[in-house]
């Protein structure tokens, strides 16, 4: 059937859509000798926005991301099994995006590959069938380089001493970055 008109308790006289039908379905209810009845057409759901997951991504340069994109319908459900969506990038010099081809239930899914340093938002379309108005989400990607090396340092780095007393030294390592990191292990 179409649909199913419950008769329990608490929840007598629902009717739940089972089926998609072009036909028009009539519910009919009597009471005595008197009848009423309504029509009810049972559609499917339609898909009203996308999400793209994650919805940020750092990365370093020559680094992946995975990217889904989940369909949410109008009555809050939900699908990963979307074909036809669209990839694009805002940046392709900072990071490209390819989609993943033939993985069901991939959610339409594409990988992300961090080129050079910056910011790209990768942008999902998706028209769902029968409209002509595409439904769009986003991921920021910040591609970050890898901190390198730049200086070992020592603090403090002037000190004075008398006979038969100590100094002890701090050992620190700068990185490209502009982070620091002490250094207790293999320094000579």
């Amino acid at each position: 059937g179409v649909a199913q008109v419950s008769d329990a308790l608490g929840s007598k006289g629902v009717a739940t859509g089972v089926a998609a039908s072009a036909s028009v379905v009539t519910i009919t209810a009597s009471y005595g000798g008197t009848k009423g009845s309504a029509s009810l057409t049972v559609t499917e759901p339609r898909i009203v926005s996308i999400r793209v997951s994650p919805s940020s991504a750092s990365l370093d340069v020559d680094g992946t991301q995975g990217l889904t994109v989940t369909g949410i319908y109008e009555n809050g459900t939900t699908t990963n099994n979307l074909t036809g969506v669209n990839w694009s990038s805002s940046n392709e010099a900072v990071a490209t995006v390819a989609a993943n081809p033939g993985r069901p239930g991939a959610g339409g899914g594409a990988t992300v590959r961090a080129r050079t340093k910056g910011t790209a938002v990768i942008t999902a379309s998706y028209v769902p069938e029968g409209d002509s108005s595409a439904l769009s989400d986003a991921s920021t990607i910040t591609v970050t380089e890898e901190a390198t090396p730049v200086q070992i340092r020592l603090t403090p780095a002037v000190a004075t001493i008398q006979v038969d007393e100590t100094q002890r030294y701090t050992v620190y390592l700068d990185f490209s970055d502009g982070t620091t990191e002490p250094l207790m292990n293999g320094v000579t």
